[in-house]
């Protein structure tokens, strides 16, 4: 397990990650929360960030046994936590999990597609970014809160094909988390 945490300049930022899975999302974890940048909307939207609440900017690099994540960058756009700002930590979670999952994938060379414009779906990794969300809000004791809170944030969401499927995959996190949360306090 490596760890490489180097700056040339002040705009780049370097992290390799090799060894187990499970060790690298413990390094990762810090290294990945600290690039995070907090915008309002307008700056959201002048990064070319077109999502709600946040979202990430990487570049993977293998290795032979690993791989190197350059130049981190998670964007949280705070006018969309008006009044709830203790959600941002959860969506920022989300964003550290996604990208972490996404360059544990590619270092197990699994679960990608290459479109034709070389854009690579990331299969599952939103998914596994969701459920740790919902995980630490039910930690938090926050989780109805914020299951609440999205459904509201959900009528923004112009598309109505995306906004069922935003709603569908939020409530399925949820519940999932719920019932791990009450199998673990069950014992």
């Amino acid at each position: 397990m490596g760890l490489i945490k180097d700056r040339p300049n002040l705009d780049h930022f370097r992290l390799r990650i090799e060894g187990g899975n499970s060790d690298s999302r413990g390094i990762c974890w810090q290294f990945l929360k600290g690039s995070t940048r907090f915008t309002d909307g307008a700056g959201f939207r002048k990064k070319g960030c077109e999502g709600m609440f946040g979202e990430f900017r990487v570049a993977y690099m293998s290795t032979n046994n690993g791989f190197i994540v350059r130049d981190p960058e998670i964007l949280i756009n705070k006018d969309d936590f008006e009044g709830k700002k203790k959600f941002i930590r959860l969506i920022q979670r989300h964003e550290v999990v996604e990208m972490l999952e996404i360059g544990l994938r590619m270092k197990d060379s699994k679960g990608f597609v290459e479109d034709e414009e070389g854009y690579v779906e990331n299969f599952g990794c939103h998914g596994v970014a969701l459920n740790e969300e919902f995980d630490y809000a039910f930690k938090l004791g926050i989780a109805d809160e914020y299951l609440k809170f999205l459904e509201e944030k959900a009528f923004e969401i112009e598309d109505i094909r995306m906004r069922k499927i935003f709603i569908r995959e939020n409530n399925h996190a949820f519940k999932k988390a719920k019932r791990r949360f009450l199998q673990k306090k069950r014992g």
